[in-house]
């Protein structure tokens, strides 16, 4: 808190309106921390913060890889770190999107909800044999301040039949994911979803 204070302090009261202050050390020791005690890859979210300040923190300790949810994002992580991994995260997307990312972008991992998603990624990006085809389940959401189970996710009953459609398609990996809604309040959300729930 004494940075914040002094930070303030140098600037005076004379300024209206927000201020920003920038920590770009507190992301180098929450990426540290998170690497240390995550056994497996880590993606950071680009639209949680796209600061350039963030991303450039996030890269200098140790985040290679990038979750990205829209055209705009790819092509950000794209041109600002040439060779980083780039997962597309978003289960919809558009056509222009998918092949951008893919011949642009360099973008291998996409995610589905739907054979109508797989579709459309297989042929704007020629037939590919080099994706990673993440499918993701619809989950509950309770507890969340923004639900996305009526939006986004195969349903438990839907989910064998894409998942054996996308991994006759690949030869790459083939995941799973899910999203518990934004602001989830219920840490348990997660293991409830990870049960199929």
């Amino acid at each position: 808190m004494d940075r914040v204070h002094s930070s303030l302090d140098l600037i005076g009261d004379t300024r209206e309106g927000p201020i920003v202050l920038a920590r770009p050390h507190r992301v180098a020791a929450a990426a540290n921390w998170f690497r240390t005690n995550f056994p497996g890859e880590v993606f950071y979210a680009v639209k949680a913060n796209p600061s350039p300040w963030v991303l450039d923190a996030l890269w200098e300790n140790g985040v290679k890889g990038f979750d990205v949810a829209s055209d705009a994002e790819a092509k950000l992580i794209a041109e600002r770190f040439p060779g980083a991994q780039i997962a597309y995260m978003h289960p919809v997307k558009s056509r222009r999107a998918i092949a951008r990312a893919y011949h642009e972008y360099g973008v291998k991992a996409f995610a589905l909800d739907s054979h109508d998603e797989l579709q459309k990624i297989l042929e704007e990006t020629g037939n590919a044999k080099d994706l990673t085809l993440v499918v993701r389940f619809a989950a509950d959401g309770e507890g969340s301040a923004y639900p996305l189970a009526r939006k986004f996710g195969v349903t438990p009953d839907e989910a064998p039949a894409l998942m054996r459609a996308a991994r006759a398609v690949t030869e790459e990996m083939l995941g799973v994911s899910f999203h518990v809604g934004s602001q989830c309040m219920r840490p348990d959300a997660f293991r409830q979803a990870m049960d199929g729930g």
